[in-house]
């Protein structure tokens, strides 16, 4: 029978080194604090650019802090929301709204809107800011100087963020308030396309913002993140929309209308609040 033969020596050190080293690991793995557990629409929506006040940049003084949205937007849309932004804020003479859209800027402006959609948070953002200082820079009312086509050209730009932004945009912590004002705005301005005449009124305007809202709310079905957000913070607008208020059934969207006002008063399409 062989003799046995020991193990080296250089073995028997590395084994017992090896041995600490895993002993430290898991002695330093058992004190570690487990972190709360995230589900993964938590981090969805958790995700992308911090802004805060977002409700700031849809107000009077948006001018103050609209370029901290630079850092936000997409390289290669930086030139052109610079040069974007800086002609609608600088926009004077308070133009009828479908002139300023159908010229070379506010073309220009519709197509970067368009890029925007679908970004991130802040680019979606940085989109309806843009929306409401055309609200702000431009005349969409009724009467003298205006028609039905400024308001429902104004609308119309409302309408798509909100389709593509608004129940995404609700459950958002940067989103969910500027998504309602959008709604809250969209009532309203379609409510001045409504009335435009100086006789009648334009029944399709409001035919196509009851349908939109019906499907966006969920009024005729199951009520949507947005309409049941509009019931607890904004009540008087789902109630006129569902027929509720004293008003009848013919005004649909003057609860919109007048909850845009205490939120946003003077945004009345006549550029006084420009």
């Amino acid at each position: 029978m062989p003799p046995l033969r020991s193990k080296p020596r250089w073995l028997i050190q590395t084994l017992i080194a090896l041995s600490c080293v895993l002993f430290a690991a898991a002695l330093a793995v058992r004190m570690l604090t487990p972190g709360p557990a995230r589900r993964a629409e938590d981090r969805e929506l958790g995700s992308g650019p911090q802004v805060m006040e977002p409700m700031q940049f849809l107000s009077r003084g948006t001018r103050l802090r609209v370029a901290e949205l630079d850092l936000h937007v997409r390289p290669e849309l930086q030139a052109e929301w610079n040069a974007v932004r800086s002609q609608l804020f600088a926009l004077r003479g308070c133009p009828r709204t479908i002139d300023w859209l159908d010229g070379a800027d506010g073309q220009r402006c519709e197509r970067l809107l368009q890029a925007l959609r679908g970004g991130n948070r802040a680019e979606a953002l940085a989109g309806l800011t843009l929306i409401f200082q055309v609200a702000r820079a431009s005349a969409w009312t009724a009467g003298l100087r205006g028609d039905a086509r400024s308001a429902e050209r104004l609308g119309g730009l409302l309408q798509e963020w909100l389709r593509t932004e608004g129940i995404a945009g609700t459950e958002d912590p940067v989103l969910s308030q500027p998504t309602l004002a959008a709604v809250l705005l969209y009532g309203r301005v379609m409510r001045v396309a409504w009335r435009a005449p100086v006789l009648g009124h334009v029944e399709a305007a409001q035919l196509r913002a009851r349908q939109f809202l019906g499907e966006l709310c969920g009024v005729t079905g199951r009520r949507t993140a947005i309409g049941l957000a509009l019931e607890l913070r904004f009540a008087r607008a789902m109630q006129c929309f569902a027929g509720q208020g004293a008003d009848g059934q013919d005004d649909v969207l003057l609860g919109f209308d007048e909850e845009c006002e205490l939120l946003f008063p003077g945004l009345r399409g006549g550029c006084e609040d420009a």
